[in-house]
Protein backbone atom coordinates (compact mmCIF):
# COMPACT_ATOMS: atom_id res chain seq x y z
CA UNK A 1 0.00 0.00 0.00
CA UNK A 2 2.89 2.36 0.73
CA UNK A 3 4.38 1.70 -2.71
CA UNK A 4 1.02 2.25 -4.40
CA UNK A 5 0.23 5.45 -2.48
CA UNK A 6 3.69 6.86 -3.16
CA UNK A 7 3.33 5.99 -6.85
CA UNK A 8 0.01 7.83 -7.21
CA UNK A 9 1.48 10.88 -5.44
CA UNK A 10 4.70 10.85 -7.51
CA UNK A 11 6.79 10.23 -4.40
CA UNK A 12 9.60 7.75 -4.94
CA UNK A 13 10.35 5.32 -2.12
CA UNK A 14 13.93 5.60 -0.80
CA UNK A 15 16.27 3.14 -2.44
CA UNK A 16 17.42 1.75 0.91
CA UNK A 17 13.85 0.87 1.89
CA UNK A 18 13.09 -0.92 -1.40
CA UNK A 19 16.27 -2.99 -1.14
CA UNK A 20 15.53 -3.83 2.50
CA UNK A 21 11.95 -4.85 1.66
CA UNK A 22 13.09 -7.05 -1.26
CA UNK A 23 15.77 -8.70 0.90
CA UNK A 24 13.32 -9.33 3.73
CA UNK A 25 10.79 -10.77 1.27
CA UNK A 26 13.41 -13.13 -0.09
CA UNK A 27 14.19 -14.40 3.41
CA UNK A 28 10.47 -14.98 4.03
CA UNK A 29 10.17 -16.86 0.73
CA UNK A 30 13.18 -19.05 1.53
CA UNK A 31 11.67 -19.82 4.94
CA UNK A 32 8.41 -20.83 3.24
CA UNK A 33 10.35 -23.16 0.96
CA UNK A 34 12.26 -24.71 3.85
CA UNK A 35 9.01 -25.24 5.74
CA UNK A 36 7.56 -27.00 2.68
CA UNK A 37 4.82 -24.43 1.96
CA UNK A 38 6.00 -23.80 -1.59
CA UNK A 39 7.72 -26.09 -4.04
CA UNK A 40 10.93 -25.91 -6.05
CA UNK A 41 9.28 -24.50 -9.17
CA UNK A 42 7.85 -21.55 -7.23
CA UNK A 43 11.26 -20.91 -5.66
CA UNK A 44 13.06 -21.04 -9.04
CA UNK A 45 10.56 -18.63 -10.60
CA UNK A 46 11.10 -16.19 -7.73
CA UNK A 47 14.89 -16.47 -8.00
CA UNK A 48 14.70 -15.78 -11.74
CA UNK A 49 12.46 -12.79 -11.01
CA UNK A 50 14.95 -11.37 -8.49
CA UNK A 51 18.18 -11.99 -10.41
CA UNK A 52 18.19 -8.87 -12.66
CA UNK A 53 17.65 -6.62 -9.65
CA UNK A 54 21.05 -7.52 -8.17
CA UNK A 55 22.38 -4.55 -10.15
CA UNK A 56 20.28 -2.23 -7.98
CA UNK A 57 22.31 -3.05 -4.85
CA UNK A 58 25.52 -1.18 -5.90
CA UNK A 59 23.45 2.02 -6.08
CA UNK A 60 23.60 2.11 -2.28
CA UNK A 61 27.12 3.54 -2.61
CA UNK A 62 26.86 5.01 -6.11
CA UNK A 63 27.59 8.71 -6.72
CA UNK A 64 24.65 9.95 -8.80
CA UNK A 65 26.54 13.13 -9.66
CA UNK A 66 29.11 11.09 -11.60
CA UNK A 67 28.93 10.39 -15.31
CA UNK A 68 30.32 6.87 -15.88
CA UNK A 69 30.84 5.35 -19.32
CA UNK A 70 29.69 1.90 -18.20
CA UNK A 71 26.97 0.79 -15.79
CA UNK A 72 26.12 -2.81 -14.86
CA UNK A 73 28.93 -3.87 -17.20
CA UNK A 74 27.08 -2.27 -20.15
CA UNK A 75 27.35 1.09 -21.86
CA UNK A 76 25.69 3.67 -19.61
CA UNK A 77 22.51 5.48 -20.61
CA UNK A 78 20.83 8.58 -19.08
CA UNK A 79 18.23 6.48 -17.24
CA UNK A 80 20.59 4.34 -15.17
CA UNK A 81 22.31 7.34 -13.63
CA UNK A 82 19.08 9.18 -12.69
CA UNK A 83 18.32 8.72 -8.97
CA UNK A 84 14.53 9.14 -9.29
CA UNK A 85 14.37 6.55 -12.07
CA UNK A 86 16.47 4.10 -10.08
CA UNK A 87 14.21 4.58 -7.04
CA UNK A 88 11.13 3.79 -9.10
CA UNK A 89 12.85 0.78 -10.72
CA UNK A 90 13.65 -0.58 -7.26
CA UNK A 91 10.01 0.02 -6.26
CA UNK A 92 8.81 -2.06 -9.19
CA UNK A 93 11.04 -4.92 -8.05
CA UNK A 94 10.03 -4.72 -4.39
CA UNK A 95 6.32 -4.59 -5.28
CA UNK A 96 6.62 -7.89 -7.14
CA UNK A 97 8.53 -9.35 -4.18
CA UNK A 98 5.71 -8.29 -1.87
CA UNK A 99 3.23 -10.03 -4.19
CA UNK A 100 5.01 -13.34 -3.60
CA UNK A 101 4.98 -12.90 0.17
CA UNK A 102 1.34 -11.80 0.09
CA UNK A 103 0.29 -15.03 -1.65
CA UNK A 104 2.47 -17.18 0.61
CA UNK A 105 0.87 -15.63 3.69
CA UNK A 106 -2.37 -17.48 2.86
CA UNK A 107 -0.63 -20.89 2.81
CA UNK A 108 -1.12 -22.60 6.17
CA UNK A 109 -0.29 -26.23 5.36
CA UNK A 110 2.70 -28.07 4.01
CA UNK A 111 2.61 -29.58 0.53
CA UNK A 112 0.97 -33.02 0.66
CA UNK A 113 3.15 -35.23 -1.52
CA UNK A 114 1.85 -38.33 -3.27
CA UNK A 115 0.99 -40.97 -0.65
CA UNK A 116 1.20 -43.94 -3.01
CA UNK A 117 4.22 -45.29 -1.16
CA UNK A 118 4.53 -48.46 0.92
CA UNK A 119 6.22 -48.71 4.30
CA UNK A 120 8.76 -51.07 2.73
CA UNK A 121 10.47 -48.29 0.85
CA UNK A 122 9.03 -49.08 -2.57
CA UNK A 123 6.45 -47.13 -4.57
CA UNK A 124 3.05 -48.80 -4.66
CA UNK A 125 2.48 -47.40 -8.13
CA UNK A 126 4.25 -49.06 -11.04
CA UNK A 127 3.84 -46.60 -13.89
CA UNK A 128 3.46 -47.76 -17.46
CA UNK A 129 6.33 -46.38 -19.52
CA UNK A 130 7.14 -46.39 -23.21
CA UNK A 131 8.80 -49.24 -25.10
CA UNK A 132 12.31 -48.32 -26.15
CA UNK A 133 11.49 -47.77 -29.84
CA UNK A 134 8.69 -45.27 -29.07
CA UNK A 135 10.71 -43.64 -26.31
CA UNK A 136 13.54 -43.15 -28.83
CA UNK A 137 11.17 -41.29 -31.15
CA UNK A 138 10.64 -38.65 -28.44
CA UNK A 139 14.40 -38.23 -28.06
CA UNK A 140 15.00 -38.06 -31.82
CA UNK A 141 12.26 -35.44 -32.18
CA UNK A 142 13.86 -33.43 -29.36
CA UNK A 143 17.32 -33.58 -30.92
CA UNK A 144 16.05 -32.63 -34.38
CA UNK A 145 14.09 -29.62 -33.09
CA UNK A 146 17.12 -28.47 -31.09
CA UNK A 147 19.22 -28.84 -34.24
CA UNK A 148 16.98 -26.61 -36.35
CA UNK A 149 16.71 -24.00 -33.57
CA UNK A 150 20.49 -23.82 -32.96
CA UNK A 151 22.73 -21.28 -34.73
CA UNK A 152 23.92 -22.80 -37.98
CA UNK A 153 27.59 -22.07 -37.33
CA UNK A 154 29.82 -22.42 -34.27
CA UNK A 155 31.34 -19.40 -32.53
CA UNK A 156 34.67 -20.29 -34.17
CA UNK A 157 33.14 -19.74 -37.61
CA UNK A 158 30.94 -16.68 -37.08
CA UNK A 159 29.75 -14.37 -34.31
CA UNK A 160 26.68 -15.57 -32.39
CA UNK A 161 24.62 -12.55 -33.47
CA UNK A 162 25.47 -13.13 -37.15
CA UNK A 163 24.53 -16.82 -37.32
CA UNK A 164 20.92 -17.58 -38.27
CA UNK A 165 18.85 -20.68 -37.47
CA UNK A 166 16.73 -22.97 -39.63
CA UNK A 167 13.69 -22.52 -37.37
CA UNK A 168 13.95 -18.73 -37.52
CA UNK A 169 14.01 -18.78 -41.30
CA UNK A 170 10.92 -21.02 -41.23
CA UNK A 171 9.16 -18.75 -38.67
CA UNK A 172 9.14 -21.65 -36.18
CA UNK A 173 10.49 -19.76 -33.19
CA UNK A 174 9.16 -22.23 -30.58
CA UNK A 175 11.12 -25.21 -31.94
CA UNK A 176 13.61 -25.00 -29.06
CA UNK A 177 10.80 -25.18 -26.47
CA UNK A 178 9.12 -28.14 -28.17
CA UNK A 179 12.52 -29.86 -28.21
CA UNK A 180 13.03 -29.28 -24.48
CA UNK A 181 9.59 -30.60 -23.55
CA UNK A 182 10.04 -33.73 -25.69
CA UNK A 183 13.30 -34.45 -23.86
CA UNK A 184 11.68 -33.71 -20.48
CA UNK A 185 8.97 -36.33 -21.10
CA UNK A 186 11.57 -38.85 -22.26
CA UNK A 187 13.81 -38.14 -19.24
CA UNK A 188 11.00 -38.48 -16.68
CA UNK A 189 9.94 -41.71 -18.41
CA UNK A 190 13.51 -43.01 -18.07
CA UNK A 191 13.67 -42.10 -14.39
CA UNK A 192 10.44 -43.88 -13.45
CA UNK A 193 11.08 -46.92 -15.64
CA UNK A 194 10.48 -50.02 -13.47
CA UNK A 195 12.60 -52.37 -15.60
CA UNK A 196 16.10 -51.77 -14.22
CA UNK A 197 18.00 -52.76 -17.37
CA UNK A 198 15.72 -50.71 -19.63
CA UNK A 199 16.01 -47.80 -17.22
CA UNK A 200 19.80 -47.88 -17.50
CA UNK A 201 19.61 -47.88 -21.30
CA UNK A 202 17.14 -45.00 -21.36
CA UNK A 203 19.19 -42.93 -18.91
CA UNK A 204 22.41 -43.57 -20.83
CA UNK A 205 20.83 -42.48 -24.12
CA UNK A 206 19.22 -39.50 -22.35
CA UNK A 207 22.54 -38.25 -21.02
CA UNK A 208 24.23 -38.66 -24.42
CA UNK A 209 21.41 -36.74 -26.12
CA UNK A 210 21.37 -33.97 -23.53
CA UNK A 211 25.15 -33.58 -23.73
CA UNK A 212 24.96 -33.29 -27.53
CA UNK A 213 22.24 -30.63 -27.37
CA UNK A 214 23.91 -28.59 -24.63
CA UNK A 215 27.57 -28.79 -25.70
CA UNK A 216 27.42 -29.08 -29.50
CA UNK A 217 24.18 -27.29 -30.37
CA UNK A 218 24.24 -24.69 -27.60
CA UNK A 219 27.55 -23.75 -25.95
CA UNK A 220 29.79 -24.26 -29.00
CA UNK A 221 27.40 -22.10 -31.02
CA UNK A 222 27.33 -19.30 -28.45
CA UNK A 223 23.86 -20.09 -27.07
CA UNK A 224 23.28 -20.39 -23.32
CA UNK A 225 19.48 -20.49 -23.23
CA UNK A 226 19.50 -24.17 -22.24
CA UNK A 227 20.81 -23.47 -18.72
CA UNK A 228 17.37 -23.35 -17.00
CA UNK A 229 16.38 -26.50 -18.93
CA UNK A 230 19.53 -28.26 -17.69
CA UNK A 231 18.57 -27.30 -14.16
CA UNK A 232 15.07 -28.74 -14.69
CA UNK A 233 16.62 -32.03 -15.86
CA UNK A 234 18.94 -31.95 -12.85
CA UNK A 235 15.89 -31.58 -10.57
CA UNK A 236 14.11 -34.48 -12.29
CA UNK A 237 17.10 -36.75 -11.73
CA UNK A 238 18.30 -35.55 -8.32
CA UNK A 239 15.17 -34.22 -6.63
CA UNK A 240 11.67 -35.18 -7.75
CA UNK A 241 12.16 -38.74 -9.06
CA UNK A 242 14.93 -39.86 -6.72
CA UNK A 243 13.03 -38.72 -3.62
CA UNK A 244 9.97 -40.64 -4.79
CA UNK A 245 11.99 -43.81 -5.41
CA UNK A 246 13.62 -43.53 -1.97
CA UNK A 247 10.24 -43.32 -0.22
CA UNK A 248 10.71 -39.78 1.11
CA UNK A 249 7.52 -38.03 2.11
CA UNK A 250 9.30 -34.67 2.08
CA UNK A 251 11.54 -33.84 -0.83
CA UNK A 252 15.13 -32.93 -0.04
CA UNK A 253 18.18 -32.17 -2.15
CA UNK A 254 21.89 -32.22 -1.60
CA UNK A 255 23.06 -28.64 -0.98
CA UNK A 256 26.47 -29.43 -2.44
CA UNK A 257 24.82 -30.46 -5.73
CA UNK A 258 22.87 -27.19 -5.82
CA UNK A 259 26.03 -25.17 -5.12
CA UNK A 260 27.91 -27.09 -7.82
CA UNK A 261 25.16 -26.52 -10.38
CA UNK A 262 24.94 -22.78 -9.76
CA UNK A 263 28.72 -22.48 -9.92
CA UNK A 264 28.66 -24.23 -13.29
CA UNK A 265 25.71 -22.04 -14.33
CA UNK A 266 27.55 -18.79 -13.55
CA UNK A 267 30.87 -19.90 -15.04
CA UNK A 268 29.25 -21.27 -18.21
CA UNK A 269 27.13 -18.16 -18.65
CA UNK A 270 30.15 -15.89 -18.28
CA UNK A 271 32.45 -17.95 -20.54
CA UNK A 272 29.89 -18.37 -23.33
CA UNK A 273 28.84 -14.73 -23.10
CA UNK A 274 32.45 -13.54 -23.22
CA UNK A 275 33.49 -15.68 -26.18
CA UNK A 276 30.48 -15.91 -28.46
CA UNK A 277 31.19 -12.62 -30.22
CA UNK A 278 34.98 -12.59 -29.98
CA UNK A 279 36.45 -15.86 -31.29
CA UNK A 280 35.17 -15.95 -34.87
CA UNK A 281 37.95 -17.36 -37.05
CA UNK A 282 40.07 -18.38 -34.05
CA UNK A 283 41.30 -21.84 -33.06
CA UNK A 284 40.96 -23.27 -29.55
CA UNK A 285 44.34 -22.00 -28.31
CA UNK A 286 43.62 -18.46 -29.52
CA UNK A 287 40.12 -18.62 -27.98
CA UNK A 288 41.69 -19.40 -24.59
CA UNK A 289 44.05 -16.43 -24.96
CA UNK A 290 41.11 -14.16 -25.88
CA UNK A 291 39.15 -15.33 -22.85
CA UNK A 292 42.08 -14.72 -20.49
CA UNK A 293 42.49 -11.24 -21.96
CA UNK A 294 38.79 -10.48 -21.43
CA UNK A 295 39.03 -11.85 -17.89
CA UNK A 296 41.99 -9.64 -16.99
CA UNK A 297 40.51 -6.53 -18.60
CA UNK A 298 37.22 -6.87 -16.71
CA UNK A 299 38.69 -7.91 -13.40
CA UNK A 300 38.41 -4.49 -11.79
CA UNK A 301 34.63 -4.15 -11.86
CA UNK A 302 32.36 -6.56 -9.97
CA UNK A 303 29.50 -5.70 -12.34
CA UNK A 304 31.37 -7.42 -15.14
CA UNK A 305 31.27 -10.68 -13.20
CA UNK A 306 27.62 -10.51 -12.14
CA UNK A 307 26.38 -9.40 -15.53
CA UNK A 308 24.60 -11.75 -17.89
CA UNK A 309 21.37 -11.98 -19.86
CA UNK A 310 19.59 -10.73 -16.74
CA UNK A 311 21.58 -7.48 -16.93
CA UNK A 312 20.06 -6.42 -20.23
CA UNK A 313 16.69 -7.61 -18.92
CA UNK A 314 16.83 -5.03 -16.11
CA UNK A 315 16.99 -2.32 -18.78
CA UNK A 316 13.29 -2.96 -19.49
CA UNK A 317 11.94 -2.09 -15.99
CA UNK A 318 14.40 0.81 -16.10
CA UNK A 319 12.90 1.91 -19.44
CA UNK A 320 9.28 1.99 -18.27
CA UNK A 321 10.29 3.63 -14.98
CA UNK A 322 12.31 6.27 -16.84
CA UNK A 323 9.52 6.91 -19.32
CA UNK A 324 7.08 7.37 -16.43
CA UNK A 325 9.36 9.77 -14.54
CA UNK A 326 9.90 11.76 -17.75
CA UNK A 327 6.13 11.84 -18.51
CA UNK A 328 6.57 9.73 -21.63
CA UNK A 329 4.47 6.79 -20.41
CA UNK A 330 0.78 6.18 -21.09
CA UNK A 331 -1.08 3.26 -19.51
CA UNK A 332 -2.57 0.83 -22.03
CA UNK A 333 -5.00 -0.79 -19.55
CA UNK A 334 -4.26 -4.34 -20.60
CA UNK A 335 -4.03 -4.14 -24.40
CA UNK A 336 -0.70 -6.01 -24.21
CA UNK A 337 -2.55 -9.04 -22.85
CA UNK A 338 -4.99 -9.00 -25.75
CA UNK A 339 -2.03 -8.93 -28.13
CA UNK A 340 -0.46 -11.83 -26.23
CA UNK A 341 -3.54 -14.04 -26.61
CA UNK A 342 -4.02 -13.05 -30.25
CA UNK A 343 -0.40 -14.03 -30.97
CA UNK A 344 -0.48 -17.47 -29.36
CA UNK A 345 -0.77 -19.22 -32.74
CA UNK A 346 2.58 -20.64 -34.00
CA UNK A 347 4.27 -18.47 -36.62
CA UNK A 348 4.37 -21.09 -39.37
CA UNK A 349 0.63 -21.76 -38.89
CA UNK A 350 -0.13 -18.02 -39.11
CA UNK A 351 1.96 -17.80 -42.28
CA UNK A 352 0.13 -20.78 -43.82
CA UNK A 353 -3.29 -19.18 -43.29
CA UNK A 354 -2.05 -15.61 -43.82
CA UNK A 355 -3.04 -14.48 -40.31
CA UNK A 356 -1.46 -11.36 -38.82
CA UNK A 357 -0.26 -11.73 -35.22
CA UNK A 358 0.04 -8.52 -33.10
CA UNK A 359 3.15 -9.84 -31.35
CA UNK A 360 4.96 -11.42 -34.27
CA UNK A 361 8.73 -11.12 -34.71
CA UNK A 362 9.68 -7.46 -34.62
CA UNK A 363 6.61 -6.24 -32.75
CA UNK A 364 5.25 -6.21 -29.20
CA UNK A 365 6.20 -4.62 -25.86
CA UNK A 366 9.87 -5.59 -26.20
CA UNK A 367 10.21 -3.48 -29.34
CA UNK A 368 8.69 -0.47 -27.55
CA UNK A 369 11.31 -0.26 -24.81
CA UNK A 370 13.55 2.79 -24.76
CA UNK A 371 16.44 0.53 -23.70
CA UNK A 372 16.89 -3.24 -23.62
CA UNK A 373 15.21 -4.35 -26.82
CA UNK A 374 14.66 -8.11 -27.11
CA UNK A 375 12.50 -8.99 -24.11
CA UNK A 376 10.63 -7.63 -21.11
CA UNK A 377 10.91 -8.41 -17.40
CA UNK A 378 7.79 -9.72 -15.64
CA UNK A 379 7.03 -6.31 -14.09
CA UNK A 380 6.98 -4.45 -17.43
CA UNK A 381 3.68 -5.52 -19.00
CA UNK A 382 1.70 -5.12 -15.72
CA UNK A 383 3.26 -1.68 -15.23
CA UNK A 384 2.46 -0.67 -18.80
CA UNK A 385 -1.15 -1.65 -18.10
CA UNK A 386 -1.88 -0.24 -14.62
CA UNK A 387 1.32 1.01 -13.00
CA UNK A 388 2.52 -0.22 -9.59
CA UNK A 389 -0.98 -1.52 -8.60
CA UNK A 390 -0.95 -3.62 -11.77
CA UNK A 391 2.35 -5.24 -10.76
CA UNK A 392 0.98 -6.23 -7.35
CA UNK A 393 -2.35 -7.50 -8.69
CA UNK A 394 -1.18 -9.37 -11.78
CA UNK A 395 1.90 -10.98 -10.23
CA UNK A 396 -0.20 -12.07 -7.24
CA UNK A 397 -2.68 -13.75 -9.58
CA UNK A 398 -0.23 -15.71 -11.72
CA UNK A 399 1.96 -16.62 -8.76
CA UNK A 400 -1.07 -17.91 -6.81
CA UNK A 401 -2.01 -20.07 -9.81
CA UNK A 402 1.57 -21.38 -9.99
CA UNK A 403 1.68 -22.26 -6.28
CA UNK A 404 -1.72 -23.95 -6.42
CA UNK A 405 -0.80 -25.93 -9.54
CA UNK A 406 2.51 -27.12 -8.12
CA UNK A 407 0.95 -28.22 -4.83
CA UNK A 408 -1.73 -30.19 -6.69
CA UNK A 409 0.72 -31.78 -9.11
CA UNK A 410 3.13 -32.88 -6.37
CA UNK A 411 0.22 -34.60 -4.63
CA UNK A 412 -0.22 -36.77 -7.76
CA UNK A 413 3.21 -38.04 -8.75
CA UNK A 414 3.29 -39.21 -12.38
CA UNK A 415 5.09 -38.40 -15.60
CA UNK A 416 2.61 -35.66 -16.49
CA UNK A 417 2.81 -33.81 -13.17
CA UNK A 418 6.63 -33.86 -13.00
CA UNK A 419 6.97 -32.96 -16.68
CA UNK A 420 4.70 -29.94 -16.22
CA UNK A 421 6.68 -28.68 -13.21
CA UNK A 422 9.94 -29.26 -15.11
CA UNK A 423 8.52 -27.31 -18.06
CA UNK A 424 7.83 -24.37 -15.74
CA UNK A 425 11.43 -24.42 -14.50
CA UNK A 426 12.78 -24.76 -18.06
CA UNK A 427 10.81 -21.80 -19.40
CA UNK A 428 11.12 -19.65 -16.25
CA UNK A 429 13.88 -17.37 -17.56
CA UNK A 430 12.22 -16.92 -20.96
CA UNK A 431 8.89 -16.25 -19.26
CA UNK A 432 10.09 -13.74 -16.69
CA UNK A 433 12.76 -12.08 -18.84
CA UNK A 434 11.40 -12.25 -22.39
CA UNK A 435 7.65 -12.07 -21.93
CA UNK A 436 4.49 -13.94 -21.00
CA UNK A 437 4.10 -15.45 -24.48
CA UNK A 438 6.76 -18.01 -23.58
CA UNK A 439 4.82 -19.53 -20.69
CA UNK A 440 1.64 -19.55 -22.78
CA UNK A 441 3.52 -21.39 -25.53
CA UNK A 442 4.97 -23.76 -22.95
CA UNK A 443 1.53 -24.73 -21.62
CA UNK A 444 0.12 -25.28 -25.12
CA UNK A 445 3.12 -27.35 -26.21
CA UNK A 446 3.00 -29.37 -22.98
CA UNK A 447 -0.66 -30.28 -23.64
CA UNK A 448 0.10 -31.38 -27.22
CA UNK A 449 3.10 -33.50 -26.19
CA UNK A 450 1.08 -35.02 -23.34
CA UNK A 451 -1.43 -36.22 -25.93
CA UNK A 452 1.40 -37.60 -28.07
CA UNK A 453 2.80 -39.44 -25.05
CA UNK A 454 -0.62 -40.96 -24.24
CA UNK A 455 -0.99 -42.04 -27.87
CA UNK A 456 2.45 -43.69 -27.71
CA UNK A 457 1.41 -45.48 -24.50
CA UNK A 458 -1.69 -46.82 -26.24
CA UNK A 459 0.33 -47.96 -29.25
CA UNK A 460 3.12 -49.51 -27.18
CA UNK A 461 0.79 -51.35 -24.78
CA UNK A 462 -2.24 -52.01 -26.96
CA UNK A 463 -2.43 -55.61 -25.74
CA UNK A 464 -2.83 -54.58 -22.11
CA UNK A 465 -6.23 -53.95 -20.65
CA UNK A 466 -5.16 -51.13 -18.36
CA UNK A 467 -2.53 -48.45 -18.64
CA UNK A 468 -1.40 -46.71 -15.45
CA UNK A 469 -0.36 -43.13 -16.05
Amino acid sequence: MVNILCFFNNVYVPLELSIFVSSFCFLCIYTDFKSNKIGMAALVVILVYFLPFIHIIPYLWFDFSSNPTFMWGLIANPYNTDEEIIKLTATLGSTGALSFVFVNSFIKKEILYDKGISNLGMPIKQFTTLPLYLWALLVIAGIYLSYISAPEESVFMSSYTESSTISRNANFSSAWLISYIFIIFAFVDANIESNLNLRRVKLFLSFISIAYIVIVLQFLRGDRESLPWIFALFLIYSYWCVNYRLNKRKYSINKFKIFTYFSIFLISSFVVGALRSNVSGADLALAVDIFLEILSSEGGDINNFIKGTWTAVLLTPLSVAGDYVNNLHEFNYGSDYYGLLASSMPGFVADTFDIDRPFALGSGPAQEMTYGLGGTHAVVVPFRAFGVPGIFLIISIWYALLVYAERKLLSRFNIFSISFIAMIVSVSAHWLWYGEKNILNGIIIYIVISLIYVAFLLIGHSSKSKIKI
